[in-house]
C-alpha cells in the first residue's frame, strides 16, 4: 500500500521523469527497428483466467472454490477499475508515444498483477513466482511498446496487488451475503453421449 501512495507522488518528480526518459531512450531504437509486440494485450488476462479455471476443476488444491474465486475476481476488477481510472483522469499524464494523456498508471499492468496476486495468495510458492514473472513481462512490454513510462508500470503493479488484497479482505463478507458455500465447485458430469457442466454451491 505504501508503494501505491509513493509512486503517484514520485512519478512527477525530476528523478522519476529522468529515469523514465532514460529508459524510454534505451528501448525506443529497438521498438523502431523491430516494431511493437501485441501479445501483452492478451497476456494481461492469463493469470486471472488461470486462477479462475484452476478453481473450476479442483483436486483439493487451494483454499477457495470456483464461485468464491469468481466473486473475488469481480471485486478485485471493480476495485482496480476505480483506482486505475481515478488516477488516469486525475494525473492526466501524456503517454510516451504522445497520443493520449492517460498514461498513469498502466491498466494492463494492473490487470496482470491483480491476477498474479490472486494466484500468489491462493497457492504461494512457485505458482506465485511464475505468475509474477509473467506479470513483470507484461509490464516491461508496455514500456517497450511505448504505451507507458516505467513509473506507470510500477504504479499499475501496485494498484493490481492492492486490488487483489482488497477483494480477498472482502471475500468472507461477500460470500456470506451471497450465500456461497466454501469450496463451491464446477465439474464436468457425463450425460449420455456428452458432458454436462455442473456448478455446485
Amino acid at each position: 500500500m505504501l508503494l501505491l501512495t509513493a509512486v503517484p507522488m514520485g512519478a512527477q518528480s525530476a528523478w522519476n521523469n529522468g529515469l523514465d526518459s532514460r529508459i524510454n531512450s534505451v528501448v525506443s531504437p529497438f521498438r523502431e527497428e523491430y516494431g511493437r509486440v501485441k501479445i501483452d494485450n492478451w497476456l494481461q488476462y492469463v493469470p486471472a483466467a488461470a486462477y479462475l479455471v484452476s478453481g473450476a476443476f479442483r483436486n483439493g488444491v487451494g483454499e477457495h472454490g470456483f464461485a468464491e474465486r469468481l466473486v473475488s475476481l469481480a471485486t478485485s476488477a471493480a476495485a482496480e477499475a476505480i483506482l486505475v481510472n481515478g488516477l488516469k483522469y486525475t494525473c492526466c499524464r501524456l503517454r510516451p508515444d504522445g497520443v493520449t494523456a492517460n498514461s498513469f498508471p498502466s491498466g494492463h499492468t494492473a490487470t496482470v498483477f491483480m491476477g498474479a496476486e490472486q494466484i500468489r495468495l491462493e497457492y504461494g510458492g512457485w505458482a506465485g513466482a511464475g505468475a509474477y514473472a509473467l506479470a513483470t513481462g507484461v509490464g516491461l512490454l508496455r514500456v517497450y511498446n511505448g504505451y507507458h513510462w516505467f513509473t506507470d508500470v510500477l504504479a499499475g503493479a501496485a494498484v493490481g496487488i492492492a486490488s487483489a488484497n482488497i477483494a480477498r479482505w472482502l471475500l468472507p463478507a461477500e460470500c456470506k451475503l451471497l450465500g456461497i458455500s466454501p469450496r463451491a465447485e464446477l465439474s464436468l458430469v457425463p450425460l449420455g453421449t456428452g458432458l454436462k457442466l455442473a456448478l455446485t454451491f
